[in-house]
């Protein structure tokens, strides 16, 4: 029932009396169609997503979710997930980093716990106990062949891993990143120096004769020649440049340049620095020569390495071809007979030498901070040169010109995955097993390849370099550098077992570091 009107009710306002024009109502009747609006679909919008999703959108989170599980596995009965112990290589961590988050987003039933290490320090690490990881991830197999023969000298009876689980997860080759005046120069020496031994003998540890007594010469001195001394040893037969090139540097520049200076990591520590021990071991125990043809009698094979000039100048002889295993015999046989003389020869290239990094990342960015004064180049793996040639490129100019070398021989990493403790049993152990192999299967797959590639490494599966044409493809936009996205490289024949071991301890004596 209305109330019935005394006479004396307010009477409504016009607009007007309010002090509103027709514009002021036509705006605020706009901010009030306005807030209208977003009210409804704010309401709307979150009653729509209580409402459950159309059948055929059902089928399709159900294809979605089946793909995971075969990916991922099935969930866990206990909602918690699977946890295992990864220890892999400090060279990789900016991609096994960023594939781990992927990973984790995608199969949140199972946990990867990411430990980094260098090549040898992990090694040594797994062989003292300080590390029990499920899945070991070192640079080179160099590393695991390492540890199998120190875990035989240390009489260990368990079984550390089992070959058959071997996955390869990406490849780099390990180059050297130079000063491209100091590249020119180092190529010109090369072929004008009468000597025989191989490049990197005569380049890392440049005018140290082969047979040396180091205790003629004090400890500073125990380091490479200068660059000046090796220009005036072969000045007569230094190539004239060609038509429109310019000129070697002077001896003049030379002199500043001072010593040659590649550095480096430690052998002891980093995979880079024990690749560099092996293929300066090869060179030693069995020169170029030796590797392309030998004598007949197999048991001169270990002995003609140390004749110098003079095998060759012998007149003919009755030679044979060496394949792959006969170089690895004559190589490991010549490593043998000359321990004494490679340990001495060590110690009168590199016993003066300030240091040794631990980290072949940080060896690397050092190169390109101190510039060509400090070092005339650094010997690291190509996924950790491109992103320092990017830089260069992008402010021409700002610094000397820098190449990527790719050195005959050298080693192609192929960074290989391996499950530990082959022996152990137990159902948690089978369901972590089985969440490790997924783990690796996921960093094969095509999409973390593709990210592997953007990070500077080589796919580890069939994947082409020159088909993935996009803007962070190093590989394709630095070839003026050097790179090359078609890899041809030659591999020195591979050692296993106690002469690795060999190596490494020949090397501890020679310097007096560990």
């Amino acid at each position: 029932m209305a109330t019935p009107s005394n006479g004396n009710d307010p009477k409504p306002l016009s607009w007007t009396e309010l002090g509103l024009g027709p514009r002021s109502v036509l705006s605020f009747l706009l901010i009030l169609a306005v807030v209208a609006g977003w009210l409804y679909h704010w309401f709307w919008g979150h009653a729509a997503r209580a409402v459950p999703a159309p059948a055929t959108h059902m089928a399709d989170v159900g294809t979605v979710n089946a793909m995971r599980e075969d990916v991922c596995g099935p969930p866990t009965p206990n909602g918690r997930p699977t946890a295992f112990s990864m220890l892999y290589s400090e060279e990789k961590r900016a991609w096994i980093e960023a594939a781990v988050d992927d990973f984790a987003r995608l199969c949140p039933n199972i946990q990867v716990k990411l430990t980094a290490m260098g090549g040898l320090e992990s090694a040594d690490a797994l062989l003292s106990g300080n590390q029990r990881p499920l899945v070991w991830a070192p640079t080179d197999d160099l590393n695991v062949d390492y540890l199998l023969a120190r875990w035989k000298t240390r009489g260990r009876e368990e079984t550390l891993l089992e070959p058959s689980t071997r996955t390869a997860l990406v490849r780099t080759p390990l180059v050297v990143l130079v000063w491209y005046d100091r590249l020119r120069m180092f190529q010109a020496l090369l072929s004008a120096q009468t000597s025989r031994e191989g490049s990197w003998m005569s380049s890392l540890c440049a005018l140290v004769p082969r047979d040396v007594d180091p205790s003629a010469s004090l400890l500073q001195d125990q380091v490479p020649g200068r660059w000046a001394d090796w220009y005036d040893q072969n000045a007569a037969r230094l190539p004239r440049p060609a038509a429109g090139e310019r000129p070697l540097p002077s001896r003049e520049e030379l002199v500043r340049w001072d010593r040659v200076k590649i550095q480096h990591t430690s052998p002891t520590y980093s995979t880079s620095g024990f690749e560099v021990l092996y293929l300066l071991a090869y060179d030693y125990a069995l020169p170029p020569r030796q590797r392309r043809s030998a004598p007949a009698s197999s048991a001169d094979a270990g002995t003609e390495a140390d004749a110098g000039t003079e095998a060759e100048d012998a007149g003919p002889q009755e030679t044979v071809v060496l394949g792959n295993e006969q170089l690895r015999e004559a190589f490991a046989q010549g490593l043998d007979a000359k321990k004494p003389q490679l340990q001495r020869w060590l110690q009168r290239c590199q016993a003066g030498m300030p240091n040794f990094p631990r980290s072949t990342e940080l060896a690397t960015k050092r190169m390109l901070d101190e510039g060509p004064l400090e070092f005339d180049g650094v010997v690291t793996f190509e996924h950790l040169a491109l992103p320092l040639l990017q830089r260069i490129d992008r402010y021409p100019g700002a610094r000397p010109d820098v190449r990527i070398n790719y050195p005959e021989p050298t080693f192609v990493n192929e960074h290989p995955a391996y499950l530990l403790w082959p022996e152990s049993q137990g159902p948690e152990l089978e369901v972590q097993r089985d969440a490790a192999r997924r783990w690796l299967a996921f960093l094969r797959g095509k999409e973390q390849q593709q990210k592997a590639i953007l990070h500077g490494f080589r796919p580890a599966t069939d994947l082409s370099l020159l088909d993935y044409d996009v803007d962070g493809n190093l590989f394709l936009s630095l070839r003026r550098h050097g790179v090359q996205p078609v890899l041809e490289v030659t591999e020195p024949p591979r050692l296993t077992g106690q002469p690795l071991a060999d190596m490494v301890d020949i090397w501890k004596a020679a310097v007096g570091r560990n």
